[in-house]
């Protein structure tokens, strides 16, 4: 048996139209909280899930972002682990998240529902059976 190269996801990057803007609504909607910021302008932040997980948030190229659909080749979406797949969807509701898919099986079991950041980067909430 051979050591693991590494040992978990350090953080994901991802370039945004207002890095400013995704990190209020990273932290408002799923309770990221701001841990480093460059001081640039506009600012590359590095904000963190109370779970661990992080999130570089940078500004964007002038490129236009494709139009993606879950099985297009590159990286698809971040899945969150839930324990109420129900009250975890009424509670992003309430704090005024709307959903792109109705709930649906998750490969491996379970079950899933998408949603998107504000620059149309796919999320979703799965509760694994």
């Amino acid at each position: 048996m051979t050591t693991p190269v590494f040992s978990v996801v350090e953080h994901m990057g991802i370039a945004v139209a207002d890095p400013n803007a995704s990190a209020e609504w990273y932290g408002r909607v799923l309770d990221f909280k701001l841990v480093y910021t460059n001081g640039q302008d506009p600012p590359t932040l590095l904000i963190e899930h109370p779970g661990g997980f992080r999130l570089e948030v940078m500004p964007k190229t002038d490129k236009p972002q494709p139009q993606r659909v879950v099985r297009d080749p590159g990286w698809s979406h971040i899945a969150l682990t839930v324990d109420d797949i129900q009250a975890a969807a009424s509670e992003l509701e309430a704090r005024g998240l709307t959903f792109d898919t109705d709930f649906v099986d998750a490969v491996g079991g379970g079950r899933i529902r998408n949603f998107s950041d504000p620059d149309g980067n796919m999320l979703q909430i799965v509760q694994r059976t």
